[in-house]
This record gives C-alpha cells, sequence and structure tokens, in this order.
C-alpha cells in the first residue's frame, strides 16, 4: 500500500530494465562467476545512479529522478535489475551514463 501510494503522486511512470553482459565472467566456478557478477553489477547500480544525479546533459528535475527497483535472477543465476523512474530521462543518455 505504501508503494502504491508513494507511485500515484507522479504524472509518468517508466519502467527500465538494466543488465550486466554475463559474457565477461568466465573463470572460475559457476557460483563464483555469479556472485562476481552480481557484486559488479551493484557497484554499477550505484555508480549510475550518481552519474545521473551529476549529469549536466539533463535538467535539475530529471538529476532529481525517483525510482523503485527489483532486482531479479535469470535462470542462470545472473541478475538484471527493473526499474520505474518518475522522469522522462532521454534515453540515449541513460544509455552512455549506464555504459
Amino acid at each position: 500500500m505504501a508503494l502504491e501510494n508513494y507511485l500515484t503522486q507522479f504524472k509518468i511512470l517508466r519502467m527500465w530494465t538494466f543488465t550486466v553482459s554475463n559474457r565477461f565472467f568466465t573463470q572460475g566456478t559457476i557460483e563464483q562467476r555469479q556472485k562476481l557478477h552480481a557484486r559488479i553489477f551493484q557497484d554499477a547500480w550505484q555508480r549510475f545512479w550518481r552519474d545521473v544525479r551529476r549529469c549536466k546533459m539533463i535538467s535539475e528535475d530529471q538529476r532529481k529522478v525517483g525510482y523503485v527497483s527489483v532486482t531479479e535472477f535469470h535462470q542462470s543465476g545472473y541478475v538484471h535489475r527493473h526499474c520505474l523512474v518518475t522522469e522522462f530521462l532521454p534515453v540515449e543518455t541513460m544509455r552512455y551514463i549506464w555504459r
């Protein structure tokens, strides 16, 4: 109920899915690769939002974007994250920052 109340205050919501390729994780057991992938993904997630907040290519309101996210594991054990964002954010700018 709290999430529903939070989300109803916004005019728009966009859903994004974030991934980090697992093709770079070739060393170690599958469990070790999955653990490393999750750790790198979390680090990338934190850096992404820090860089969005600092990005001069978007407006101040866009830099104050709110979001709610859920992390999911593929059947392979690798992670991805679904995220609802509360502002329109230019796709190419966000892709650039994520990469």
